[in-house]
């Protein structure tokens, strides 16, 4: 093994090993859901085309990214 210097790597440092944690417990269900994402040149198409939908009777989520 080579000694510790210039172009030898350092000693990795000695780590404790644990025992991994117990999950909790899933309290939500998923359901399927199917979506479309429409892309907007700007915030005034996206606040025109959401009141476009909703209006319509479609469940819309606004969004920016």
């Amino acid at each position: 093994m080579p000694k510790a210097g210039i172009g030898a790597p350092a000693p990795a440092p000695k780590r404790k090993l644990h025992a991994p944690k117990a999950r909790a417990a899933v309290t939500f269900k998923y359901r399927r859901q199917y979506a479309v994402i429409v892309v907007c040149d700007d915030e005034r198409t996206q606040e025109r085309t959401y009141t476009r939908l909703t209006r319509s009777g479609l469940r819309c989520k606004v969004v920016c990214v």
